[in-house]
């Protein structure tokens, strides 16, 4: 019986084209996944240019307009948001890319354009960019049969400037309400009149005893799940966000600008020889200052750390500022206790008329800034008014607790043109203030950018 032989030569032709098509395949892959990946990449950063192009456009308006979130209005930046297409569809081109103004971008087939749209309750201008282009491919269209598509977005949202009391002349920032600890507590005697501005707790107001309270130009606002009590005029209003400077570093820190003044760390005033009254003090780091005569601040940044105290009969009179323009002082702290004493007819002020951020304040306070406190600085600070004496700026002490004392005189009162600024805020005693908001006072911050996606 004769036995048959299969031949297997040629197999190996077999297993060499099923190789070289799983390699083709593997090649296409790499080579149009990269095509289709570098072209996405590319993609977004173009979006993300036109984007950013068309929401620097609008914020220059809106900064223009020196408009801040408490005026915030949309048909002021008609204009501006006509030249944020502008600018955004000009971007897109120098990239390579066609688009248009769409209202329904982002729906049904329309991916590809720029919107810009303005929200008057949210107070912001969003301008949003897609962009759609089909990636040549060497490979992959033999296997599909259709383009590979890319479609990317990029949104740019422009938030206007903020002033750091918003709008308020006294914030607590402390989020807990505990009895005479937090929130802001008014109390005793005193009469204080809160003029253009109010104020604003993210927890509680509780006005107790005999004091009075009268505000006019500004409201009572807390957050929802605070309460208030003893105010009844203006109605007080529940607000469903906290204050905007909560869990915001707003005003940058003078650090750096401390660290380079003069050292004066060794240096300490106790009792100073009245002759030389009153002594006028330079800017620089200071260690501790025990003032028991009137004092003269020049012009300038004061680095501080240990104990402030001045007697009762003792007063710091800073720079006068006729018009209300002028360079003025700014009291960087780091301490633990704090107590400024205003005497008859001084004027404490921090510099003002400085907007133009290439043209500070010559002296190296910081503008609108009175008195810095940084975050996670604890310190008992007492502000105690006298007669006919004032009080200009912000003063920023997010996690520190202030009282704040007028004279006792009623036909002298106390001018404090502020913002106070703290983790609770203490009026009590028998005082008579006038506390009056200045936005033109108030620390501001300009409109900025932010990239949503």
């Amino acid at each position: 019986m004769n036995e048959k032989h299969f031949s297997e030569k040629g197999q190996i032709l077999v297993l060499m084209a099923l190789v070289l098509v799983g390699l083709l395949g593997f090649t296409a892959l790499a080579v149009d996944g990269g095509m289709i990946y570098a072209d996405r990449r590319y993609m977004q950063s173009s979006a993300d240019a036109a984007s950013l192009a068309g929401a620097g456009v609008v914020a220059g308006v809106v900064e223009g307009l020196n408009m801040t979130s408490a005026q915030f209005e949309c048909s002021p930046l008609v204009s501006g948001i006509a030249d944020g297409y502008t600018a955004a569809i000009s971007k897109a081109a120098a990239n390579d890319f066609t688009i248009a103004k769409n209202n329904n971008l982002g729906t049904g087939e329309h991916n590809n354009g720029v919107d810009i749209t303005c929200s008057a309750t949210g107070e912001y201008v969003d301008v949003f960019v897609m962009l759609t282009r089909d990636t040549t491919t060497s490979f992959v269209q033999l296997f599909t049969g259709a383009p590979m598509r890319n479609t990317v977005s990029s949104v740019t949202r422009v938030k206007p400037g903020i002033n750091a009391g918003d709008g308020s002349a006294i914030v607590s920032l402390s989020k807990d309400c505990q009895a005479n600890a937090d929130g802001v507590w008014i109390s005793g005697d005193n009469e204080t009149f809160l003029i253009n501005g109010g104020i604003w707790s993210n927890s509680c107001v509780e006005r107790n005893g005999n004091a009075k309270i009268d505000i006019t130009g500004g409201g009572v606002n807390y957050y929802h799940t605070g309460y208030v009590t003893g105010i009844s005029n203006p109605i007080p209003a529940p607000q469903p966000d906290y204050h905007p400077l909560t869990d915001v570093r707003l005003i940058p820190y003078p650090e750096d600008s401390c660290s380079k003044t003069d050292p004066y760390d060794d240096l300490k005033f106790n009792t100073i020889d009245p002759a030389n009254d009153p002594r006028v003090i330079e800017p620089g780091n200071y260690n501790d200052w025990d003032f028991k005569v009137p004092v003269e601040l020049k012009a300038g940044l004061y680095c501080i750390k240990g104990t402030v105290s001045m007697t009762a009969s003792a007063w710091v009179v800073g720079p006068e500022q006729p018009g209300g323009n002028g360079d003025g002082v700014t009291i960087y702290y780091t301490g633990t206790s704090l107590t400024i004493n205003g005497g008859a007819d001084s004027t404490l002020a921090a510099p003002n008329g400085y907007e133009d951020p290439i043209n500070p304040p010559p002296s190296g306070a910081i503008e609108d800034v009175l008195l810095y406190i940084p975050p996670g600085v604890v310190a008992d600070v007492k502000i105690n008014g006298g007669s006919n004496n004032v009080f200009a700026g912000t003063m920023y002490m997010p996690s520190s607790e202030v009282t704040v004392n007028g004279t006792s005189d009623s036909s002298s009162q106390t001018d404090m043109f502020v913002s106070i600024i703290a983790n609770a805020v203490k009026i009590n005693g028998t005082s008579y203030l006038n506390i009056t908001y200045d936005p033109d006072r108030d620390y501001g911050m300009t409109s900025y950018l932010q990239v949503q996606k």
